[in-house]
């Protein structure tokens, strides 16, 4: 994925594994203020050039240490999901929201250290943290999902999400207003395309 693309390459940049290694001077302050300003110049710069909602660098614990200037507070959701990146060391996609309208597309990339010599008490090559892109996926997921592409039967490629018997409908469903919450449909019923259910999220046709 292209916005996957734009999170490894912040974490491979210099400035990001230099900032989440230095030691924070209480609240999540940065001991080295220049530091943080440049980095936060960098952030914002990627935020405003690729239209994302907010851009956070996050801790070995799940803590931010540095965000865009004009992101919002990160959901518990948001900051969970960036803590299981980090301890399985992969990125993750997730889609947060109770209605297409308000769905959030996050990605969540692990900075893996790139230093010769090993933090003290943790092995060298570790996971120090991750980079987390927040984005509206009504701009961004969505407009990709509805465009008319193929001829198909319905015209429509949706996101579903298994829970209990019910298909939830994640993207939004073409007739239907976006500001509605996720439409809901029973497994039991026919109509439902064929899905290959994974543990979050999957795009299906």
């Amino acid at each position: 994925l292209e916005r996957q693309a734009d999170a490894e390459v912040l974490v491979l940049l210099p400035v990001i594994e230099a900032f989440i290694l230095q030691p924070s001077a209480g609240s999540g302050s940065s001991k080295s203020p220049a530091l943080a300003r440049q980095l936060v110049s960098l952030l914002d710069r990627f935020s405003t050039v690729y239209d994302y909602r907010g851009i956070y660098v996050v801790d070995g614990n799940g803590n931010v240490r540095s965000q865009s200037s004009s992101a919002p507070k990160p959901s518990p959701e948001t900051l969970e999901y960036a803590r299981i990146a980090i301890a399985q060391g992969n990125s993750r996609i997730n889609l947060l929201g109770e209605s297409p309208q308000a769905s959030i597309l996050t990605i969540s990339v692990p900075i893996i250290s790139k230093g010769d010599e090993a933090i003290p008490d943790r092995p060298a090559r570790d996971v120090l943290g991750a980079v987390v892109l927040e984005m509206s996926a009504s701009r961004s997921l969505f407009p990709l999902l509805t465009a008319r592409l193929l001829p198909t039967r319905t015209g429509e490629t949706v996101i579903l999400r298994r829970r209990g018997k019910e298909a939830v409908y994640l993207s939004p469903l073409r007739f239907v207003p976006v500001d509605l919450p996720f439409s809901h449909h029973s497994l039991e019923v026919d109509g439902l395309p064929h899905a290959h259910w994974e543990e979050r999220t999957t795009p299906e046709k």
